[in-house]
């Protein structure tokens, strides 16, 4: 709790509060954890051939949010990784029974400029949810875990805009060498309407990863993006349309998704486009169902924060991905994804195929 409270303070917000709100406050704290364990098995065809690999491994995450007055939200969460991947919060069982790592997913507020409806206008601060993905069957762009850092303004009716900065990379300088830094500039414009019973959102974006060519790998690989001597060899300057169509029948809600990339950074391998379909049932124990084909060029986005499961994790690639869940429990859920994709690996290609296999428990 302290710690909490710390974090408020360096963000200049603690000081708002009066003497006697600080327990009231307090007392509207709201926390939240899940545990998921998963069965993960990869094999791979072709350039290496390799039988199959089977994982035991764990996610938790835990998280304290409230409101810090009333235009102030705040939210910290910590949660489970393998090393500090932007695109995975999974734990292998493995070394021994070691202790596994804790690190910080999400630290963030929102700071409406307003007292109108909370939707409209508001600056998100700090390492916060992704807020350019909007379509949820897609992870072409950008992993579902990837939590970008840096500020964010949203303006949310019907159309919306949402735009911002962040940090990349901080490259230290040295003595003979000044290498810049990289940042993300970013912005999404859409619609979201009603056509009779169905309901659609439709939105055009840009990312410009700054700084990139001529430097290393971000996150230690380049999962499949163009390089030379261990150097990106391209700048990644993303151009991307979404597009959700959802429709009611009867107890389910069908979706139907688009979300295509272009690279203006260069002018090969450079385009990409994730589609399929989403299924999911009205109900206390719900069943849910999807279908997605996708096919990206090794160049077309970048690769260390995109889909890290698609390909294992690798850009240059084409394939499926089918998933299924359902709810056997109050706040307990099973589910089952399947991915298919064959990868260039520059010239030298190969068959992957990954089994997921879930249990989550919301806390």
């Amino acid at each position: 709790m302290r710690s909490l409270l710390a974090l408020l303070s360096i963000l200049g917000l603690y000081g708002s509060y009066q003497a006697g709100a600080e327990e009231s406050a307090l007392s509207k704290l709201k926390a939240s954890a899940d545990l998921r364990f998963r069965h993960e098995f990869t094999s791979k065809k072709g350039s290496g051939d390799t039988h199959g690999n089977h994982k035991e491994r764990v996610r938790v995450s835990t998280a304290l949010s409230g409101d810090v007055n009333e235009r102030i939200f705040a939210k910290i969460q910590l949660g489970t990784a393998d090393s500090a991947s932007p695109t995975s919060n999974n734990s292998t069982f493995t070394s021994n029974s070691s202790k596994k790592g804790i690190y910080l997913d999400l630290a963030y507020v929102d700071w409406k400029f307003c007292d109108c409806d909370e939707s409209q206008l508001k600056l998100t601060l700090g390492k916060q949810y992704n807020p350019y993905r909007l379509t949820w069957g897609s992870q072409i762009l950008y992993d579902s875990d990837y939590t970008p850092e840096g500020a964010t303004i949203y303006y949310d009716r019907d159309f919306f805009i949402h735009a911002g900065a962040y940090s990349i990379e901080d490259r230290t300088a040295s003595s003979t060498t000044n290498p810049p830094d990289s940042s993300l500039m970013a912005g999404v414009a859409g619609y979201k309407g009603n056509l009779g019973a169905a309901k659609y959102m439709a939105a055009i974006g840009y990312h410009d990863f700054t700084n990139l060519k001529g430097q290393s790998a971000l996150s230690s690989s380049f999962n499949g993006n163009s390089n030379s001597s261990s150097l990106y060899i391209h700048e990644y300057k993303i151009g991307d349309f979404q597009l959700v169509i959802s429709h009611p029948i009867g107890d389910w809600s069908l979706e139907a998704f688009a979300n295509g990339v272009q690279n203006f950074g260069t002018n090969k391998n450079n385009l990409g486009l994730s589609t399929g379909l989403i299924a999911k049932q009205k109900a206390d124990l719900p069943w849910a169902g999807g279908y997605m084909y996708q096919v990206v060029g090794k160049d077309a986005t970048l690769g260390a924060i995109s889909d890290s499961d698609y390909a294992n994790g690798n850009v240059g690639a084409l394939g499926h991905m089918f998933s299924l869940s359902k709810g056997i429990a109050a706040n307990t859920n099973v589910a089952i994804r399947w991915y298919h994709s064959k990868v260039d690996n520059d010239g030298a290609p190969y068959w992957t195929n990954k089994g997921l296999f879930d249990i989550e428990f919301k806390l």
